[in-house]
């Protein structure tokens, strides 16, 4: 039922706005893609718990794009490389993109990178298609690390959920 509310909100807040048909049918289509039928933050549901157990789900959710990005591997061996994958997971940001949603854009200053836990992205260099990423895919690693312009614009093709690592919980993690 709150999945219908919010629809009839965002309704009254596209009237209210005056927004064109394409941004209407790009809002529509978020909230479509994000609450798919069911209406809860990720968020604010992970808040409520305490942290162990949401530590837990994040780790769960997570785990296996972490340890799928090599220059993430940690293998010291000294009982700590499981608290290490909690660490970052627990500094991933859900962020969900819908077809057409620019992630990077080349160019832009990048502190941040970006794993695909579904859905999938396109990649242009110089306005030339590259590559497509699919779910388990990651990119931004270098802006992550050194903080330089964007060598890439990402997009959307489909509904995506990704998960944002930033720089300032990256130096939290990996402080130098």
């Amino acid at each position: 039922m709150m999945v219908f509310a919010k629809v009839g909100e965002l309704r009254d807040y596209i009237r209210s706005k005056d927004l064109s048909k394409e941004s209407e049918a790009r809002l529509l289509t978020y909230y479509e893609t994000r609450y798919r039928g069911k209406y809860f933050e990720e968020d604010a549901l992970l808040s409520d718990l305490n942290d162990s157990l949401k530590a837990e789900i994040l780790l769960q959710n997570t785990r296996k794009l972490i340890i799928d990005a090599p220059f993430l591997k940690r293998s010291v061996g000294d009982g700590r490389d499981e608290l290490f994958i909690g660490r970052i997971a627990a500094a991933l940001l859900s962020i969900n993109f819908i077809p057409g949603d620019y992630v990077t854009k080349q160019g832009d200053s990048g502190s941040d990178m970006y794993f695909i836990l579904n859905g999938n992205a396109e990649v242009y260099v110089n306005e030339k298609l590259a590559v497509i990423l699919w779910a388990g895919a990651y990119f931004g690693e270098i802006g992550l690390i050194t903080k330089t312009l964007r060598t890439a614009t990402v997009q959307a093709v489909l509904p995506s959920l990704m998960y944002r690592l930033i720089s300032t919980k990256y130096s939290t993690t990996f402080p130098t």
